[in-house]
């Protein structure tokens, strides 16, 4: 007779759960029982492996219906742990008759032998798998033995084909309530179900304490009522307050006791036996009577539920956890398993070898010291003591139970014993429990290459040895020697088995996986192609196993980016999943959100829409609108609607609301609320919407402060963003701090040459110009250029780009002498480059025109832009709108070289020539208007330069809009006119409109601010309303100190108006203190022959020096 034949007839095992009270048939049941027909390892998933949702009982209802429909053994297992697992296929193993007498993993082993070589039906389920590889060698491979398995983690998915069980659609949730809590209210239902999840157990016991505490009017509850008890809480809170509702009845305290009993009991499954304790009168049938009352108390509460043999109390985990964290807070934990214990003494407690440590101990100490430490009986009291370490979680007492064995049987024994090696295996196991895994490796390599002597390289043992030494490596990191390993054992099973058998397949998936975990994914695609193609020789070309190969070797193409190859067979997948599950099935949905991204990887957007629409709907339909799928979806539709352009506003508001209600459901410093902000900046910059970015980013950086101070590279990602935005917005000074914060991380991680630690000090250095901090920005850009030239060569463009922002900060610091040779450079490099006549030299010619005309170099100036003027005007033409540009600065050279008269009728050329071709109110129009009027006024022609100046911002303010900077900047025009024409009262009123703007747009020390308030206080002086106009140009003064520092031109301009104010006010002492230090500094920094310089010298000399004796 065969191992398998000797199976005794026994239709179930283990502690199956029984129907629980208001148990509802699911559809998914039969799904699972479809998969089991066609594949020989089945594992329920969840969504984010969340507990809840009914795995168990998806597990219970198929093992129900095999018992019931006579399709052989039924096993049920407990595998949270590995000696839980061992512990469980012992119990199975025991009631079939083929353990081996004390030896958990000898027994667990020839189980799985027997069960393959069964020619009858049996099912083994795996309750509670958090490691795969603890289960992977124990599952029956027999053509008719099945494996169901219930995965806490998303990694178990690997052992077989998944089915997904999921909470309740919300119709279904508000049916269940309606019908176990008996209260008719949809939208409280509705609401009820919202805040659980709709996962069942959470339902479950809602509806039972609802419908408990009707008995007691004082806490009766209804929907609002329960979720004000139930708070943000979710499942836990529920299962809390079911606990407490349950225990209003609870006059005599059993109830309070079997909860905590069961709940501290391992694996939370109490024999019934020894549930009888908790009462005096144990042995009487009243007393008896009394606990299984108390048991069916806690069966309507929905707390408890019995094994299908009603020999077993069960509990879930999740319960047990917060009954256990109850205890641990109230002290009574280690009285509650005290209880246990003694408990467990009665004659139908469980076995010690499972839950009894310190009966297992003196069994342990009692056998070695009778037979010694070797002995087989000896061996086996020690794996059945490890077993119980492992329950009670004491993995290092596991790991010094089996190193002192091991030091035992290498003196008596030798290192290469069988004997020696069964014991290394029990202690690579400890160790790898115990994430000790370079110390598993250890043990492991002299396991296979003991294993290797022992029983030949070929033997399935030496195999599977290597198989758990290669996982051990991966799990340590060591990729080249697990990927090493995986290959040997993949071609060892094609040798062995050849290419068409499916065991031999599987072990190159394994391979492939591997692969892909450490990052190599040409070589996993390379290998599942191939797969793929053995396959296609061995299933049936419509089969589903078949499809779904395919569609792991598309998503695969989709992950390594080469999408045009991914497409068909993710198209082929979509068709697949149509054929085979209903429209708004999860399959759908995952189908069609792979395909569409593979469609946006080709810049397809506008063909990926519409299936990110259909995956958003069949998400929505099949789950409840705020689940975290039904959120996925909405992100990928929004993202893909921006990528689209012209349905941007679409992305933007969808993002919007999912930032909203993330936001009301977690915390602001949320990561994923961070992620969701992220995305939605992006979706602004894009459209250069940077006012929209800006708070965002502002709140992003805050989090990111708090949440994650020590990623100091996520927060200089989010500086740089937000600085770059606040340029956009011309907020220099903002940027300044956040661009020094990213250029210190990138010069720490890249270092001070790299060409991101560029980029930043580039942006740093324009900034600090745009801020008119000139003379701190040429030492930032004179560090640019010059690494710009060693990198990248004296002529290269970028090189280029910096000499031209260096000359102007140089320019607009007043030191022409050091501006012009740069601006020269400039101008020289991009007429070799593009020619005389390019926009771009053009650019380059009027910036350094400029130049020489601040600098006094009139002639020169005057030279270079008639040139300019010729080239243009031969290029486009003498009316072209870039042609009169030029034309315009020409005229401003011509006043600046004396040539007054000329310039006037240039402007006024200019000026007829935009009226014809540009129309009256045209920007353009109006800024030849306001140059002519400045003409005016140069020449004298104070009267018509007021009358145009008026023209031009009665125009300005109705076309751009009073607070357009243009319209500001001809406002201080109008105002200085005035001033010409001693009409200060006129002139106050204009600058007074131009600082309130520039305060309320840009902030009270903005630059252009200042510059406002600068010109305000000298026309209240020249108005002689000097206590108005000392403060402003004190207050301006203190200003322009802090923002532009005590020796910028600005600063001096204004500190050399204050020592004039204080002149022409009679405190001849405060202004000549205040002048003289205005001319030590413009000395020092401009030169003695500066044209400042000399103006507060001269001042001085007329004024105050020589009349005071000063």
């Amino acid at each position: 007779m065969s191992i398998g034949e000797s199976i005794a007839q026994v239709p179930a095992i283990g502690e199956i759960p029984d129907e629980p009270m208001g148990f509802v048939e699911r559809e998914v049941v039969g799904r699972v029982r479809a998969a089991l027909g066609r594949s020989p390892v089945v594992v329920l998933g969840a969504p984010d492996d969340a507990a809840g949702v009914g795995r168990t009982q998806v597990a219970a209802a198929c093992a129900r219906t095999a018992i019931a429909l006579g399709e052989g053994v039924v096993g049920w297992v407990s595998a949270a742990t590995e000696s839980e697992l061992l512990t469980g296929l012992l119990a199975v193993a025991e009631g079939l008759g083929v353990a081996v007498p004390g030896d958990a993993v000898g027994s667990a082993r020839r189980l799985a032998a027997a069960l393959a070589e069964r020619p009858g039906a049996s099912l083994l389920i795996f309750h509670t798998v958090a490691d795969p590889e603890t289960v992977r060698p124990y599952l029956p491979a027999g053509p008719s033995a099945r494996a169901l398995i219930i995965g806490t983690s998303g990694a178990a998915a690997e052992l077989g084909e998944t089915i997904l069980v999921e909470p309740f659609a919300r119709a279904e949730s508000v049916a269940y309530l309606r019908r176990r809590a008996q209260v008719h209210d949809d939208v409280g239902a509705d609401a009820v179900a919202a805040a659980l999840g709709d996962l069942p157990l959470g339902l479950a016991v809602a509806a039972s304490a609802i419908r408990l505490r009707r008995r007691h009017p004082s806490h009766r509850l209804d929907y609002p009522g329960y979720l004000e008890l139930l708070g943000s809480g979710g499942l836990d809170a529920a299962l809390a307050i079911a606990v407490e509702s349950l225990l209003l009845d609870d006059e005599s305290g059993l109830l309070r006791r079997l909860l905590e009993t069961v709940a501290v009991v391992p694996g939370q499954r109490a024999p019934l036996s020894a549930l009888y304790g908790l009462v005096e009168d144990a042995d009487d049938d009243a007393g008896r009577e009394l606990v299984e009352m108390a048991i069916d108390d806690c069966l309507r509460g929905a707390l408890l539920v019995y094994s299908t043999d009603r020999r077993t109390v069960l509990m879930h985990p999740r319960l047990a956890l917060v009954l256990r964290g109850r205890l641990g807070a109230s002290g009574a934990l280690d009285s509650a398993i005290e209880t246990v214990r003694a408990l467990a003494t009665s004659d139908d407690a469980p076995e010690p070898a499972a839950t009894d440590v310190a009966a297992l101990l003196r069994i342990l100490t009692e056998r070695t010291a009778m037979r010694g430490e070797l002995h087989p009986d000896t061996a086996a009291a020690r794996n059945n003591l490890a077993v119980a370490y492992h329950l009670a979680g004491s993995h290092d007492s596991v790991v010094r139970l089996y190193e002192s064995a091991l030091a035992v049987a290498e003196g008596e024994l030798g290192e290469e014993h069988t004997g020696t090696m069964s014991v290394r295996r029990g202690l690579a196991r400890a160790y790898r429990s115990a994430g000790w895994h370079l110390e598993a490796i250890a043990q492991l390599e002299r396991v296979v290459a003991g294993q290797e002597l022992l029983a030949g390289p070929d033997d399935p043992e030496t195999l599977t040895a290597r198989e758990y030494l290669a996982t051990s490596y991966l799990r340590a990191g060591q990729h080249e020697p697990a990927l090493t390993l995986l290959e040997r054992v993949a071609d060892d099973r094609l040798r062995l088995l050849g290419a068409t058998d499916p065991l031999a397949l599987h072990a190159c998936e394994h391979l492939v996986r591997a692969h892909v975990q450490t990052g190599d994914h040409d070589t996993a695609l390379l290998l599942q192609e191939g797969l793929c193609v053995e396959w296609e020789n061995l299933l049936d070309p419509d089969s589903r196993d078949l499809r779904l190969h395919r569609a792991e070797l598309g998503r695969m193409y989709h992950e390594a980016q080469r999408y045009e190859e991914a497409l068909p067979l993710l198209e082929q997948a979509l068709d697949a999943a149509e054929r085979a599950a209903e429209p708004d099935h999860r399959d759908i949905a995952d189908a069609c959100t792979l395909l569409a991204s593979a469609l946006s990887g080709l810049d397809r957007a506008a063909a990926a829409v519409p299936l990110y629409e259909r995956a958003l709907l069949a998400n929505e339909r099949g789950h409840a609108g705020d689940s975290e799928r039904t959120r996925a979806s909405r992100k990928q539709l929004a993202q893909a609607y921006i990528a689209v352009g012209d349905r941007a506003a679409e992305g933007v508001a969808l993002l919007t609301e999912l930032l909203a209600e993330r936001e009301n459901h977690y915390s602001t410093d949320d990561l994923e609320v961070a992620k969701l902000r992220w995305d939605l900046v992006g979706a602004h910059l894009k459209a250069d919407r940077h006012d929209a970015a800006i708070p965002l980013l502002e709140r992003l950086l805050a989090t990111y402060q708090r949440c994650v101070p020590d990623r100091e590279d996520q927060i200089a990602n989010v500086c740089l963003s937000l600085a770059r935005s606040y340029r956009a917005q011309q907020r220099y000074l903002d940027a300044i701090p956040l661009l020094e914060r990213a250029l210190a991380d990138r010069a720490a991680r890249f270092g001070t040459v790299h060409a991101d630690t560029d980029e930043i000090r580039m942006l740093l250095g324009a900034s600090l110009t745009g801020a008119h901090r000139h003379n701190d920005a040429i030492p930032v850009l004179a560090r640019v250029l010059a690494d710009r030239e060693a990198r990248l060569g004296s002529d290269h463009a970028d090189a280029d780009t910096v000499r031209l922002f260096l000359g102007s900060a140089y320019r607009q610091a007043g030191r022409h002498e050091e501006s012009i040779p740069l601006l020269q450079r400039f101008y020289s490099l991009r007429e070799r480059r593009y020619g005389t006549d390019h926009s771009d030299t053009m650019t380059a010619g009027q910036m350094l025109a400029n130049a020489y005309s601040e600098s006094g170099r009139n002639a020169d100036a005057l030279a270079l832009n008639e040139t300019l003027a010729v080239r243009r005007e031969r290029t486009w033409g003498p009316d072209h709108q870039l042609t009169l540009t030029v034309r315009n600065n020409l005229a401003f050279a011509l006043g600046r070289a004396g040539r007054l008269r000329e310039a006037v009728t240039m402007h006024e050329s200019i000026l007829a020539a935009r009226e014809r071709t540009l129309g009256p109110d045209h920007p353009d129009t109006l800024v030849s208007r306001n140059n002519l009027a400045d003409a005016y006024q140069s020449t004298g022609q104070k009267d018509l330069a007021i009358m145009l100046f008026e023209q031009a911002l009665s125009a300005r303010e109705r076309v751009l809009g009073p607070d357009h900077s243009d319209t500001i900047a001809c406002r201080g025009n109008l105002a200085i006119a005035y001033s010409g024409v001693r009409r200060y009262e006129d002139s106050i009123a204009l600058h007074a409109a131009n600082t309130e703007i520039h305060t309320r747009l840009r902030g009270p020390e903005h630059p252009e601010t200042l510059i406002s308030r600068h010109h305000l206080g000298a026309v209240q002086i020249s108005a002689r309303r000097f206590t108005e106009g000392i403060d402003m140009i004190a207050t301006t003064l203190t200003a322009r100190r802090r923002v532009l520092g005590a020796e910028h031109p600005s600063t001096l301009n204004t500190q050399h108006n204050l020592g004039v104010a204080y002149h022409l006010y009679g405190d001849h002492e405060q202004a000549v203190q205040i002048l003289e230090q205005t001319l030590a500094v413009r000395t020092r920094v401009l030169g003695p022959d500066h044209q400042l310089t000399i103006a507060t010298r001269k001042y001085l000399d007329d004024n105050l020096t020589r009349r005071w004796n000063k």
